[in-house]
């Protein structure tokens, strides 16, 4: 089975820096003896407030080190190497993409079935021939979010909004990032499954990796090491509350947006998909990362994974991966998770 060579990039509030690599040859082995150089210049010069770097070879972790300020405000606080960050839309990828492949491999949802087939209130408005493979690849033709202009609250509303949708593009014809697309995930992996999101994914994701520090809607007694986030709208700075708006509004577990986790936990989640699969079979890991689009289309998506596709690096929601011309064979993997803030 041939896993993609990747890097995989996304941008958050404060930066958790993870490389794991698997029987590397020792010519191409990461060069360690700069990672503190590097990192401790970042921080001097304000790019960062702090990171968590963790760096894995041969499924064993050999660097491990937290750099600068968890929080710079309202009060100053060392970064650890436990800390838990509101890891945005990773969301997507780690628990919802994941949890919809989990439900095709159990051959309770079909990638090329409509959407309605399982939510038959998305066939509204001109939705009726979108399908799951669309919304994992962004080519559903929906709009980029749900109207946050508007005065609404809680999952039922927004559940509501998301079946009236209307496409913005016809179906297939065009690649459109899309927190929509997610949150209609979110809501398929409920109604096929029978448990919340949340559940599902705590369930058949989370423990069978043994992650035991991530999840949606943290616990009060994890606050102290969940790095903050930003100032709301009430001028509240946000910590172990998803920054999100509109999983805010519904509550802090949507498909888009919700979940919390450490350096530690997704690195085993990305040692698992490049060589464990105890939550996806390889076959499910290779549609992933491998292009599913449209044939004829232009911008390159795996299911809830970007390939190559315009959309801009800056300000990105979501994994990239991109080939680092390491030959793809299961003897020269390599693989990193790169967050970082943009502030």
């Amino acid at each position: 089975m041939k896993v993609q060579s990747a890097i995989l990039r996304f941008f958050l509030t404060a930066p958790i820096i993870l490389a794991l690599c698997a029987a590397l040859p020792a010519q191409n082995a990461p060069a360690l003896s700069n990672v503190d150089q590097i990192m401790n210049a970042a921080v001097s010069r304000g790019t960062i407030p702090g990171a968590v770097v963790l760096i894995g070879h041969n499924g064993t972790v050999v660097y491990r080190k937290a750099f600068g300020m968890r929080s710079l405000e309202p009060s100053k606080e060392a970064m650890t190497i436990d800390t838990i960050f509101d890891i945005a839309s990773m969301t997507k990828c780690i628990a919802t993409a994941t949890s919809a492949m989990k439900l095709v491999e159990e051959g309770k949802v079909r990638l090329n079935d409509a959407v309605a087939v399982y939510l038959p209130e998305f066939a509204r408005n001109g939705k009726e021939n979108i399908t799951v493979r669309q919304l994992l690849t962004h080519f559903s033709g929906l709009r980029e979010d749900l109207d946050l202009k508007r005065a609404w609250t809680g999952r039922e509303a927004a559940y509501e909004m998301v079946m009236d949708e209307k496409p913005a593009f016809p179906p297939g014809s065009r690649f459109l990032y899309s927190d929509i697309n997610f949150e209609t995930l979110g809501f398929l992996v409920e109604k096929v499954s029978g448990l919340s999101l949340n559940e599902y994914a705590a369930k058949n994701v989370f423990a069978p990796l043994g992650m035991n520090d991530t999840r949606f809607l943290p616990p009060a007694q994890w606050r102290s090491r969940i790095a903050p986030t930003l100032y709301d709208e009430n001028h509240q700075m946000l910590r172990g509350t998803v920054h999100d708006p509109a999983a805010r509004r519904m509550g802090g577990v949507a498909g888009h947006a919700g979940v919390f986790s450490t350096a530690g936990d997704l690195s085993k989640y990305a040692q698992d998909m490049l060589s464990g699969f105890h939550v996806l079979s390889a076959l499910s890991v290779e549609k992933m990362s491998t292009p599913q689009q449209p044939p004829t289309a232009t911008s390159l998506r795996g299911l809830g994974w970007d390939i190559d596709s315009p959309f801009p690096v800056i300000v990105e929601s979501s994994f990239r991966w991109v080939r680092l011309g390491i030959p793809d064979s299961p003897e020269h993997r390599y693989g990193s998770i790169r967050l970082r803030t943009v502030m």
